[in-house]
C-alpha cells in the first residue's frame, strides 16, 4: 500500500491526514487522495460550490427584475383607480320640464327678420305649412300639410272637426300673404271635404 511519509519523523502516514499522527507535524498535501476502504480523512472538493452560487445569483437577479417590471409597468386596476379616482358624477336624476296642460298654446311665430330694405320679410308658404302641420299634430288632429302650386292641401280624417276648422281659419291669412290662392281639406284617400279661396 502506497502512502505518504512524515517529513519530520519519517513515519508512514495514510494519505488524507493533515498532520502526522505521531509527531503532529503538518503533512504536505497531495493532489489526489486515493484512500482504501475504511479511511478516516477525505479531502473535500470545492468544485461544485462556485457554479451553484452563480446559478443562485442569476436566478435571484431574474426574479427581482421580473417583479420590478411587473409592479411598475402593469399596475392592477385597483391601484390605478386609487391613484386616479374617477370624477364623481351626480346621481340626482335630471327632471325634464313638463308642459303645463293649462298653459295657452303657443304657436311658432312667422319669420320677421328684416330685409335689406328694412321691411319685415313674410314667411314662406313651406314654412307656414310646416308650422300648421306641427300645430295640428300637437292638438292630435293628425294631418299632412303640403303646398302644391298656388294652393295648400291638408290630408286628414278630421276635416269636419271644429278644432281643425278653427286652425285652418287662423292659418288662412298667413297662406294668403305668402301668395297662395286656395286651401283644400281632403281625406287620406284624396276626396275633397271642403275647399275655399284665400
Amino acid at each position: 500500500m502506497s502512502g505518504a511519509v512524515c517529513p519530520a519523523c519519517g513515519v508512514a502516514v495514510i494519505p488524507g491526514y493533515v498532520k502526522c499522527p505521531k509527531c503532529h507535524a503538518p503533512l504536505p498535501r497531495t493532489r489526489r487522495s486515493s484512500l482504501p476502504i475504511g479511511g478516516t480523512a477525505i479531502e473535500k472538493s470545492n468544485s461544485l460550490v462556485v457554479p451553484a452560487l452563480l446559478v443562485v445569483v442569476i436566478v435571484g437577479g431574474l426574479v427581482a427584475a421580473y417583479l420590478g417590471l411587473r409592479s411598475t409597468g402593469s399596475a392592477s386596476p385597483a391601484a390605478n383607480a386609487a391613484r386616479n379616482p374617477p370624477e364623481t358624477m351626480s346621481t340626482t336624476p335630471v327632471r325634464e320640464p313638463t308642459a303645463d296642460p293649462n298653459a295657452p298654446a303657443t304657436r311658432p311665430g312667422p319669420d320677421l327678420s328684416p330685409t335689406p330694405s328694412g321691411s319685415a320679410k313674410p314667411p314662406s308658404a313651406d314654412t307656414l305649412a310646416l308650422g300648421l302641420d306641427k300645430e295640428l299634430k300637437r292638438q292630435r288632429l293628425w294631418a299632412t300639410v303640403s303646398v302644391v302650386g298656388d294652393h295648400v292641401d291638408i290630408r286628414s280624417g278630421s276635416c269636419n272637426d271644429n278644432a281643425m276648422r278653427r286652425e285652418l281659419d287662423s292659418a288662412a291669412t298667413g297662406f294668403k300673404s305668402a301668395g297662395l290662392a286656395r286651401l283644400r281639406c281632403m281625406t287620406q284617400s284624396g276626396q275633397v271635404v271642403f275647399e275655399r279661396g284665400l
